[in-house]
């Protein structure tokens, strides 16, 4: 069993403690963690050499936009849509590589895992970019501390950094891949056996709005996901299980991604010590 966290690819972004066995996804590359906290499928299409250059070309496509919003907007749509507006056409190179060096790739049949993976590496691009904003507003305002106190200054009398550039700062670090966008391929890699742990409540409770019903798990439940209740008595933890439509956000009988008609499992902490998010 496999407890993914979602919808952060870099336990860095979180921070509340986390329930032991939850675990975050790597798309393909050592830099996204080999400890215990990183799960890294083996049936990935792209090696990570291959990975590394596919988020390679990507930065170059992406240099072509102002700004990251921009990047994470094409991203975050329809993997067609993101595709066709790159001069390279990134996936049909990949695609085309692939099939050089391997006589018994079959593109229709792995599109969709070279598609998923690709959108992954992606995201969790996205979010290295957002850590790297986040160390450079950290440094600025550490220098702005400095340049205060160096010329005596009080908070009233000198504003550092200028507001627009923190504004501009706090901006980069909020864009990141639209969550529904990215659970399909979350889900793709996802076994029976397997469920996605959610912390953000605001996506608890979307899912509430589109019919995923939640309940309280038993001690046994619990158990069944490695979460010790002997060890951890505090939380308590609610479950639902629903398909991949509805945890997408999409109709039902949408029929181009089939793995969406399964059900999945989800669970999360039951932060008001009673049944409902």
């Amino acid at each position: 069993m496999t407890i993914l966290f979602f919808p952060r690819l870099h336990a860095e972004l979180v921070v509340q403690e986390l329930p032991p066995g939850v675990r975050f996804f790597n798309p393909g590359l050592k830099e996204a963690g080999t400890s215990s906290d990183s799960w890294r499928p083996g049936n990935l299409p792209l090696n990570e050499d291959q990975a590394k250059r596919y988020i390679g070309e990507s930065l170059g496509f992406g240099e072509q936009f102002s700004s990251p919003a921009d990047l994470a907007y094409f991203a975050g749509g329809s993997p067609d849509d993101f595709y066709s507006r790159t001069s390279a056409a990134i996936r049909s190179e990949f695609s085309r590589k692939r099939a050089a060096e391997n006589a018994d790739w079959q593109p229709e049949c792995r599109k969709p895992f070279l598609t998923g993976q690709m959108m992954l590496l992606l995201a969790w691009t996205l979010e290295e970019k957002n850590l790297e904003f986040r160390y450079l507003g950290e440094k600025t305002d550490n220098l702005g501390h400095r340049f205060k106190t160096n010329l005596g200054l009080d908070e009233e009398e000198a504003e550092f950094p200028p507001m627009g550039l923190q504004n501009a700062l706090n901006g980069l670090e909020s864009e990141v891949m639209a969550w529904p966008k990215l659970i399909p391929w979350f889900l793709l890699w996802m076994t029976d056996a397997d469920c996605l742990f959610v912390e953000d409540r605001k996506i608890l409770a979307e899912w509430q709005e589109a019919g995923v019903d939640f309940g309280l798990l038993g001690r046994e439940e619990v158990a069944a996901f490695d979460f010790d209740p002997e060890e951890s008595p505090g939380p308590t933890f609610l479950g639902a299980e629903a398909s991949g439509l509805q945890l997408a956000l999409l109709p039902e009988g949408k029929k181009d991604r089939p793995w969406l008609a399964k059900r999945y499992s989800v669970i999360c902490v039951n932060e008001e010590g009673k049944p409902g998010i």
